[in-house]
């Protein structure tokens, strides 16, 4: 459940960026932004971390001596 949730998490920052890039101009370039969270290595190492209250990120980077 928690890989769906964070599926459904990715999809709405990304959307806001979509969103807010387009006011500025810079449409295509949002299109592209952060696609990399979709691909199965990140994807998974993000949602087995996934919280509901913090990034995964964050998460991670405790984990392992601020790196990620």
């Amino acid at each position: 459940m928690s890989a769906f949730k964070h599926f459904v998490l990715i999809t709405k920052h990304r959307h806001q960026v979509i969103r807010n890039a387009s006011h500025l101009g810079i449409f295509f370039q949002s299109l592209f932004h952060d696609l990399s969270k979709y691909s199965c290595l990140e994807f998974k190492e993000s949602a087995k971390r996934y919280k509901g209250t913090s990034s995964p990120v964050y998460e991670q980077r405790k984990e392992e001596d601020n790196y990620s």
